[in-house]
């Protein structure tokens, strides 16, 4: 143990404490004299650094209940599910701060040098699903490296105390007509270009810079923060049973549970003001969030808002109402500069029969993806947002010479693939050759860079009263073409893909599934479609610069509106 400048450490454990306080030395050195104000609070800091060369982290997946009558004593509510983590020279490093003026956030940081994830059901052997491993930063001169990175920020309760007000002297005389210029906009993941069909306007995401800008200000107005950043990542998925499973252990099970009360819950006149209970969570101003995609709300729309009561039911409060400050719940932006997802589907026959030692094989490659989510959107109890872009993708079948692949042993571990195109695949989508269409997919002079290959925002609202959840899924392929490929309709690459997709939620306790709507747009921008003939020494080429397809879909319905506009 040794301690310089103020630090000590133990081991591979650090801990740093530094105190800034000059009104008490000043008051250690002067005589003592009647004082009519207190020396002001010294302000603490500390920092808490922890490393090891290996770690194993397992994750249990608690089974979610929410009936108002459960058992908050009952213990052991896990399923038998696990992920098995094993972390390569994990670091962790934490800063904490206290003292006077507006509490700062808690920032909780881990990187590693490797991540390999197993899951495990407890029956059936362990399945590895992920790997994650640093890259070598190809613009630097040197052997630079970007780790794997998680970032937890807690973000303290904003007050109307540490509001910005402007000083005297400082502020602006506003008339009617200036107060209207100066307001900005509300970010959006929408694009702010207003496009017309006839009497019905067309939502398409927004750019690089709208996107960044509203996931920028949902990640500093959240209560809780995730940041991820994976350099190279490889998701492997060997059947559907196992993405069924993985789905609904984390979108049914982890994102659903809320942690219970263990002590009564003391009352508005017992508990100050946005003091938190024994659960740690502000129960008079919000309630813990479900899920990114499992959201109690009462908006009809984007601007009525809600706030919650003692009883724990929405009221109703007027648009303007809202502060410029409020907080979301939770916020996750996921980062990934190079993946790979691969999945291991059915094959069936023309008469739709599986068959047996064989399967079919999906590759997506992407390159620079985020991946954003945020529930509880500005403190409306309902609102959230859900966001997917991809600088470029690239989609992998089985050729159609031969559909199906012969099963083979899983790896024990998964190894980062090099990215390289898979041999026994074929290209289906992928970036769109130079000159195959004719305008570029660079943007405009003087408008910077262009849109990403792949764009998706998704609003995401629910109803309680009539318990119905509207999903405004926007999605934009820009310089992508498809390669058509004869196949079997039961084997083709998009009836594989939809079959693997369709997966079955497991029951909640306590949750009601509501009647999904789902309002589509899907825009196409300088696409194409690619279509070479068996034996034939032809080439046929589609282009399209211009191509849109919106529909209205409701659940546990046979009709749906289809509209397709070029």
């Amino acid at each position: 143990m040794r301690c310089q400048g103020g630090e000590q450490a133990v081991g591979p454990l650090a801990l740093s404490h530094s105190s800034v306080g000059a009104g008490g030395l000043a008051a250690a050195l002067t005589p003592h004299l009647p004082q009519t104000e207190p020396p002001p609070a010294a302000e603490q800091h500390a920092v808490v650094r922890l490393s090891a060369p290996r770690a194993t982290l397992q994750l249990r997946f608690p089974i979610a209940d929410l009936r108002p009558e459960r058992d908050p004593w009952v213990g052991g509510a896990v399923r038998a599910e696990q992920l098995r983590l094993e972390l390569t020279e994990p670091q962790f490093r934490s800063e904490l701060s206290s003292g006077p003026g507006p509490p700062a956030p808690t920032r909780l940081e881990l990187t590693c040098s490797d991540l390999h994830v197993t899951y495990e059901d407890g029956e059936k052997p362990p399945v590895p699903c992920l790997r994650v491993s640093k890259a070598l930063d190809p613009k630097s001169p040197g052997h630079k490296y970007f780790l794997p990175q998680v970032v937890v920020t807690l973000n303290p309760q904003l007050g109307a105390q540490w509001e910005v007000t402007p000083e005297k002297g400082e502020e602006l005389e506003l008339s009617a007509e200036n107060l209207c210029e100066l307001r900005e906009p509300e970010p959006s993941p929408f694009s702010s270009k207003r496009t017309m069909y006839e009497t019905e306007e067309m939502v398409i995401p927004g750019d690089p810079e709208e996107m960044r800008t509203f996931q920028s200000r949902a990640l500093a107005l959240s209560r809780c923060s995730l940041e991820v950043v994976l350099p190279g990542a490889h998701i492997f998925l060997p059947s559907k049973e196992v993405y069924e499973s993985l789905y609904n252990r984390i979108n049914n099970d982890l994102l659903m549970w809320e942690p219970a009360d263990l002590l009564p819950t003391p009352t508005p006149a017992t508990r100050p003001s946005g003091f938190p209970d024994a659960s740690g969570f502000w129960h008079d101003s919000f309630k813990m969030c479900k899920s990114a995609f499992k959201l109690d709300s009462d908006s009809d729309d984007e601007d009525t808002h809600f706030s919650t009561g003692a009883s724990g039911t929405p009221q109703r409060l007027a648009p303007e109402s809202q502060s410029p400050h409020s907080q979301s719940t939770f916020s996750t932006l996921v980062t990934v500069l190079k993946g790979r997802i691969t999945a291991h589907c059915e094959t069936k026959d023309e008469c739709g029969k599986r068959l047996e030692a064989t399967h079919g094989e999906l590759v997506l490659d992407v390159e620079q993806g985020t991946i954003f989510s945020v529930c509880q959107y500005r403190g409306q109890p309902g609102l959230g947002y859900f966001c997917l872009e991809a600088e470029k993708a690239t989609l992998y079948h089985r050729d159609a010479s031969s559909a199906a692949v012969d099963d083979y042993l899983l790896p024990s571990r998964l190894e980062l693939p090099t990215f390289a195109p898979p041999a026994q695949l074929a290209r289906t989508i992928y970036p769109s050759e130079e000159g195959m269409t004719e305008q570029g997919g660079m943007g405009r002079k003087g408008q910077g860079r262009g849109p990403h290959m792949l764009s998706t925002a998704v609003r995401i609202q629910l109803d309680p009263h009539r318990n119905v959840k509207e999903f405004l899924v926007t999605l934009r392929l820009h310089r992508a073409t498809l390669r058509h490929h004869m196949a079997l309709p039961e084997q083709s690459w998009h009836s594989q893909l939809l079959e693997f997709l369709d997966v079955l939620d497991d029951p909640v306790l306590g949750y009601l599934p509501p009647t999904v709507i789902t309002i589509l747009h899907v825009h196409l921008f300088s696409c194409a479609v690619d279509y070479r003939p068996l034996y034939l020494p032809v080439r046929v080429l589609v282009t399209a610069e211009t191509f849109t397809l919106s529909s209205n879909i409701v659940m546990d319905t046979s009709t749906f509106l289809l509209r397709i506009e070029g």
